[in-house]
């Protein structure tokens, strides 16, 4: 029992070598059939990782793939299997592979190095060894990479092979100038697409949109990668927003394998020009950390929303704006004085007021007194009278001067607002 459980781990091992379990992505191979097309499989690789990362199956390719998942699952159980057996763990009614189906194949792409006898084992077209080769690498399918040369003019040819099929599939044979490979990268991108998609998918490639661009397609925003978005053949409405541009809105017509090149031209919106005032004389403007203006006055001429700024000056808080859309043409600006922000000095303040209302309250007291006491004790005496015009004449500053305080704090509160 022993020595058939191990023969039949060598086949699965050696045999069905998917290395990759059974959640992961499976990889297709890209080799070349002759030396030094390093830049052309890079090429073939980002445009197949861009472009035919899902390949969309066939009723038989279906077949195959869920043939290609039981193995992977299967080769997956031997090993754990192998390890108990090594370990000596007794082992109960293990687990068969159970495989869910599945239309679709998540698959990524690696470049096969050159080897010229792996090249030629290819180039005669038997499958069984084609097979083997994509097997060995833990690979179901080949991208099979090939040129020729005619004075200047280089025929490149990119076919397609997925194990078990027994046949290989032409994607690309096209002719270019001095091996100017990415000039082939649009073709290339189509008959990838074409070839993975099924004819069930489609492609909206927009050429032009601003960075912050939303769009909503049949109602539902959609993310884009590379400017592009992965749609379902058949009819759509598209609607693109961006800030500073007029909504655009267009129906489109998709069609199954296909990449549509969208261009769509955006009217940027033209707002009336914004005046500011400052209610506290001259103000530093500053927008997105540039200095705009200074002054008491800023015009905003074309502006683009949203519109932040900030406005600074010696003595007052820091003040942000923040005008997410046209609403005024004009606004009065106000900044609040560091005087009312700062909880300590306005408190020293509020001291200083009351010190010089309670010493004014006093000297009008002494002033009251000296004027009764001049009345009725030795009313004759200059002395009083020097008393009288000292009290009053400090009662009287110390009065206007504490008027004055309350003017100021009263014109600071109002410039505040």
């Amino acid at each position: 029992m022993a020595k058939r459980l191990a023969l039949m781990l060598i086949l699965v091992v050696c045999l069905l070598p998917l290395e990759a379990g059974t959640n992961q992505p499976y990889t297709i191979g890209i080799i070349s059939l002759k030396s030094g097309l390093e830049t052309l499989a890079s090429l073939v690789q980002t445009s197949a990782s861009q472009f035919a990362g899902t390949l969309y199956v066939s009723e038989k390719e279906q077949t195959l793939v869920e043939q290609l998942k039981f193995e992977a699952a299967q080769s997956v159980e031997a090993e754990k299997l192998h390890a108990a057996y090594e370990k000596h763990v007794p082992v109960q009614n293990p687990e068969q592979p159970v495989v869910t189906g599945s239309d679709t194949l998540q698959v990524s792409y690696t470049q096969v190095s050159y080897d010229e006898n792996l090249a030629a084992a290819v180039q005669t077209g038997d499958t069984a060894a084609m097979d083997w080769l994509a097997r060995r690498n833990g690979h179901i399918g080949l991208l099979i990479l090939d040129t020729e040369s005619f004075d200047s003019l280089l025929r490149v040819k990119v076919s397609s092979y997925l194990v078990g099929l027994n046949k290989t599939v032409l994607l690309l044979d096209e002719l270019v100038q001095y091996a100017n490979y990415p000039e082939l990268a649009p073709t290339l991108d189509q008959a990838l697409f074409s070839s993975s998609s099924n004819k069930r998918m489609s492609v909206v490639q927009f050429t032009e949109l601003p960075v912050a661009a939303s769009i909503i397609i049949d109602g539902q925003e959609h993310a884009l990668v590379n400017k592009r978005v992965f749609l379902e053949p058949g009819k759509h409405g598209l609607q693109i927003l961006a800030p500073g541009y007029k909504p655009v809105s267009e129906d489109v017509v998709l069609q199954g394998g296909r990449i549509h090149q969208l261009a769509l031209q955006l009217t940027p919106v033209t707002y009336p020009s914004v005046n500011l005032f400052s209610t506290s004389g001259t103000v530093d403007w500053i927008q997105e950390g540039k200095l705009v203006g200074q002054g008491s006055h800023l015009t905003l001429i074309d502006p683009t929303y949203p519109i932040v700024l900030t406005v600074l000056k010696d003595g007052f808080a820091k003040r942000i704006i923040h005008l997410p859309s046209a609403s005024s043409e004009q606004m009065r600006v106000s900044l609040r004085p560091v005087f009312f922000s700062d909880p300590t000095i306005l408190q020293e303040g509020q001291k200083d007021f009351y010190k010089r209302l309670r010493n004014t309250i006093l000297l009008f007291g002494a002033y009251v007194g000296c004027s009764t006491f001049s009345g009725m004790v030795a009313s004759d005496q200059n002395l009083w009278q020097v008393g009288l015009t000292a009290t009053s004449a400090v009662a009287l500053v110390s009065a206007l001067a504490g008027a004055g305080n309350l003017a100021r704090y009263a014109a600071l509160a109002e410039s505040s607002f």
